[in-house]
């Protein structure tokens, strides 16, 4: 596939990703030197299987995605009983990558750069959550992308699910293990909150730079998880605010869980946002200035 034509339409460069669902290509149109793009290049077994309409359902809900804080959706069509979704090329890489060189250079990040990715990956939740009603359901820093001005971005949506189903939950246990909650352990009903505790997780691996459950084996693992154990935040480095909030989102009861709004709605992140509002304006000034003094 390296080096192959696409549908005549885009030229596959090198596979960057490959899972049970199929491949994941970098690419770019064919005879162009435009901008690369990420090929997803998924198997659909026959027209009218449940793989086909789910495979269907995932480009109609990308198409319905427009925030900055998510990958955005730029192709799809059907080729050799392949459906291929094109997205947009983050060059910043993801978030796992990021964590991971800091982790090698014995570094941390900083109180501001943590708080701003957080507020952006809440941000990208809440246009889920709330305007879409979708669930993300594989929250993990390999889904987190870097983008220009280093915001970040969600991605890979091909197992997220709608919230409007008639009990607003989803049984099916989808997640990577180190993100999954007490709930998905156990195969039971989750809804929005799971996505939360994935957020939990996220945060934790951020500021410590190691998972928050691990262990040598799945059931270890799963066991951990359960019963809720981790190394607590170290607060003399990240205060009181961020343990507090890791603290609140990986309760083990999803009710006890906050919401994506309820925690934006702490003062901590309502000044990042503030801050965040503040910049965009003398951004937005600056462009103005250069376009009338060239």
């Amino acid at each position: 596939m390296e080096g192959g034509i696409v549908a005549d339409r885009y030229e596959a460069i090198k596979r960057i990703g490959h899972g049970s669902y199929g491949s994941v290509y970098l690419a770019r149109r064919r005879g162009t030197t435009s901008s690369f793009v990420v090929l997803k290049r998924v198997f659909v077994v026959e027209e009218g299987s449940k793989e086909h309409k789910e495979a269907i359902n995932e480009v109609k809900m990308l198409q319905r995605l427009r925030h900055r804080n998510i990958v955005a959706y730029k192709d799809s069509f059907i080729r050799d009983s392949h459906l291929c979704i094109v997205m947009a090329f983050c060059s910043g890489g993801d978030l796992h990558s990021q964590i991971r060189a800091a982790r090698s250079s014995s570094r941390t990040f900083t109180m501001e750069q943590v708080l701003e990715w957080l507020a952006q990956i809440l941000e990208a939740l809440r246009y889920l959550h709330e305007e879409k009603r979708i669930l993300h359901r594989d929250l993990k820093s390999q889904n987190v992308f870097i983008v220009p001005e280093r915001q970040m971005a969600l991605g890979d949506f091909g197992i997220s699910k709608s919230l409007s189903s008639t009990e607003d939950m989803a049984s099916t246990v989808i997640g990577t293990p180190y993100y999954m909650s007490p709930e998905l352990c156990q195969n039971q009903p989750y809804n929005h909150k799971s996505d939360m505790w994935a957020v939990g997780c996220l945060l934790y691996e951020v500021v410590m730079l190691r998972h928050a459950f691990e262990a040598k084996n799945l059931n270890e693992l799963v066991l951990n998880i359960m019963q809720g154990k981790f190394p607590p935040v170290n607060e003399d480095e990240w205060g009181k605010d961020i343990s507090k909030l890791v603290e609140d989102l990986l309760q083990q009861d999803p009710a006890k869980r906050p919401s994506v709004s309820e925690v934006l709605q702490r003062k901590f992140l309502q000044e990042v946002e503030e801050r965040s509002r503040e910049k965009s304006v003398l951004t937005t000034r600056s462009q103005g200035f250069r376009l009338l003094h060239p």
